[in-house]
């Protein structure tokens, strides 16, 4: 068996709007810890699985759709090869993908409040991150 391993930062540059607590009324202040994307491909008898590990909330179906599909075409991965996992952290952003009928959770990491419609949304941050 092969494998190889890897883990690279996630951290938003700027403040962002985080999930995972309905009363947060503004956005981060600081950095206490890092967020990683962390990956590990094992490989045996011609036969890949990737694991890939986001520390983040969770995310909608848009993104693991956009994050299989780009995985897959750059290394050639079918979708049942890929494992997305989600550490639920509270302390995090959710990620969201860049199909609006996709999107789940009125949530943005631009946003400076929570809405009630996903329509006063503006996901370009997200999309762009």
């Amino acid at each position: 068996m092969k494998f190889a391993v890897m883990k690279q930062s996630m951290t938003p540059p700027q403040p962002v709007f985080m999930a995972g607590f309905g009363a947060r009324t503004r956005k981060s202040e600081g950095l206490l810890d890092e967020l990683y994307v962390k990956a590990v491909l094992l490989s045996e008898g011609g036969k890949d699985l990737l694991l890939v590990v986001f520390d983040a909330l969770g995310a909608d179906r848009g993104f693991v759709l956009g994050v299989k599909k780009a995985l897959g075409e750059r290394f050639g991965l079918e979708e049942a090869d890929i494992l997305l996992h989600f550490t639920h952290t509270h302390a995090s952003i959710h990620l969201t993908g860049e199909h609006p009928e996709l999107r789940r959770g009125n949530y943005s990491l631009a946003q400076d409040q929570w809405h009630e419609d996903s329509a006063a949304i503006d996901y370009t941050e997200d999309i762009k991150y």
